[in-house]
């Protein structure tokens, strides 16, 4: 394939819903860089918005003016027991503080949890940190 974007449907994020463009997957797997801007504009969020099912959800966007570049960066999370993908999140107790953990994302909590693992982190390289 050659890259190109192909429109998706519209997803919430943050404040806004609006229509985006997801590149074109290369051996199954999403690009992590902007096809127009390259990687070093590429960034990393999180979905904050409290009434959407995708709260929690990491994803990468495009911060050049205009540009619709974005994909679901946490694809490759392992689905909870209720099927949701699972959020990553980190630990704030005493005993295991700045250790990361999948959960569930459900309001409804199935009682997912498993510590992450190198293969859950590593795709998110040094753009994941904990205030994120």
């Amino acid at each position: 394939e050659d890259g190109s974007n192909k429109p998706i449907d519209e997803v919430a994020l943050g404040d806004t819903t609006r229509p985006l463009l997801q590149p074109v997957k290369k051996n199954g797997a999403p690009s992590l860089s902007c096809p127009q801007h390259g990687s070093s504009s590429v960034k990393l969020r999180r979905v904050r918005k409290p009434s959407t099912p995708n709260r929690g959800r990491l994803f990468r966007v495009c911060q050049s003016r205009g540009c619709q570049f974005f994909v679901w960066a946490d694809s490759h999370l392992p689905l909870c027991h209720c099927g949701n993908r699972s959020i990553l999140r980190i630990s704030k107790t005493a005993a295991t503080g700045g250790s990361w953990f999948l959960g569930c994302a459900s309001a409804q909590s199935c009682n997912f949890f498993c510590w992450a693992q190198e293969q859950h982190l590593q795709p998110f390289g040094q753009r994941l940190t904990p205030l994120l």
